[in-house]
C-alpha cells in the first residue's frame, strides 16, 4: 500500500493541474494499469528491435532512439517519466550484456577451431576460416593477431556503442 501511494503521489507530482483529479479519483488498480499500459508500449517497441535481425550498433542506435522518444513523452506523461525511462535504459543495458555475451562465446568457439587446427598441423593457420563464427557486436569476422605465446581475438570495429568490444588472449 506504502508503495501505490508513492506511486500515487509521484504521478500527480508530474501530472498537468488538468489531469491531477482524474489520476487522484483512479482506484488503486486503475493507477496502476495507466503505468503498465505506458510502460508495455515502449516495451514491446524495445522487443521488436531487440528480436529483429538487425546487426548490434543499428539495434543499439534504434534503443537509443527509443529512450529519447521515451523521454519527449515523459514530459507530457507521468506514467511513461516513472516507468519506461528506467525500463528502457535498463533493457538496452540488457541487451548490450547479451550481445556481448554471444561474442565472447562465439570467440571461444573460433577459439577451439584454432585448436584443433593448430593440432591438426603443428602451427596456427595465417587467417581465420570465412566460415567460422563472426562476432554479434559488429557482424564481421573477428580481429585475429598471432603471438608469441598464442593468439589474440577481438572484435575489428573500435567504435562500437554501449560497453565497447571484446578482446581475449590464448595461450597455446
Amino acid at each position: 500500500d506504502r508503495d501505490i501511494a508513492q506511486l500515487r503521489a509521484e504521478v500527480l507530482a508530474h501530472a498537468e493541474e488538468s489531469a491531477k483529479h482524474e489520476i487522484d479519483r483512479m482506484i488503486d488498480e486503475q493507477l496502476l494499469d495507466f503505468v503498465r499500459q505506458s510502460c508495455a508500449k515502449f516495451s514491446d517497441k524495445a522487443q521488436r528491435i531487440i528480436n529483429g535481425n538487425l546487426p548490434f550498433s543499428d539495434a543499439y542506435e534504434q534503443l537509443a532512439k527509443l529512450e529519447e522518444e521515451i523521454r519527449e513523452q515523459a514530459k507530457n506523461n507521468p506514467a511513461v517519466a516513472l516507468l519506461s525511462i528506467t525500463a528502457m535504459q535498463r533493457m538496452t543495458d540488457l541487451y548490450t550484456t547479451q550481445v556481448r555475451h554471444q561474442a565472447r562465446d562465439r570467440a571461444l568457439q573460433v577459439a577451439l577451431e584454432l585448436y584443433i587446427e593448430a593440432a591438426k598441423t603443428g602451427r596456427l593457420p595465417r587467417r581465420l576460416s570465412m566460415d567460422w563464427p563472426r562476432d554479434p557486436l559488429t557482424g564481421e569476422d573477428f580481429d585475429y593477431e598471432v603471438t608469441k605465446t598464442g593468439f589474440i581475438l577481438r572484435s575489428q570495429d573500435r567504435d562500437t556503442p554501449g560497453d565497447g568490444c571484446i578482446s581475449l588472449e590464448f595461450g597455446i
